[in-house]
């Protein structure tokens, strides 16, 4: 990160190696790994959702055996790093095997999977609420409509019984006279 992402001329490397390790899919194994340009070990792992190629997990950077020491300090010289310090910093990067890679790059693509499964469930999930969402809409609206017309209707009745009873009373005062 210091040195490879530090500088433009690595840093394009850089680029351009997640470029080739983001579009190899190595359905065979669930995941792609790639020596990238600046001499660097890399793992992709796809996060396919509903069969779809979605996004990458990235793992790295290591080696899978000791570094060549002259390549690294012929690439300080070319990009001006201090050799010392970067030299310093390739030490550091660790070494595994390749049946280390091939076992946490199965976890890393289970998880991928995972994740994957959990924002399909999810996206489901939202599609579902919204639908119910609309049907409790359309529900509350038919009852809300239905408690007006009963209303109306019972204002109706009253209205009309009181007028009736109006109507009798001044024709039962009229033949009471």
């Amino acid at each position: 990160t210091q040195f490879h992402r530090a500088h433009p001329e690595t840093n394009l490397r850089c680029l351009e190696s997640d470029t080739i390790l983001s579009s190899r899919h190595s359905s065979r194994k669930g995941f792609s790994s790639y020596t990238c340009l600046n001499g660097l070990v890399e793992v992709a792992v796809p996060i396919i959702i509903n069969g779809s190629h979605v996004a990458n997990i990235f793992t790295g950077q290591f080696f899978l055996e000791p570094p060549d020491m002259e390549h690294f300090k012929a690439q300080a010289q070319a990009f001006g790093f201090d050799e010392a310090q970067y030299l310093a910093a390739v030490r550091e990067v660790p070494i595994f095997s390749e049946d280390i890679i091939e076992k946490g790059s199965r976890f890393l693509a289970r998880l991928a999977e995972l994740v994957g499964e959990m924002g399909l469930s999810n996206a489901r999930l939202r599609e579902l609420n919204e639908q119910l969402d609309y049907k409790v809409a359309r529900r509350t609206e038919e009852l809300e409509r239905e408690i007006r017309t009963r209303k109306n209707t019972e204002e109706l009745v009253s209205h009309t019984l009181t007028e009736f009873e109006a109507i009798f009373n001044n024709a039962a005062v009229g033949v009471m006279q």
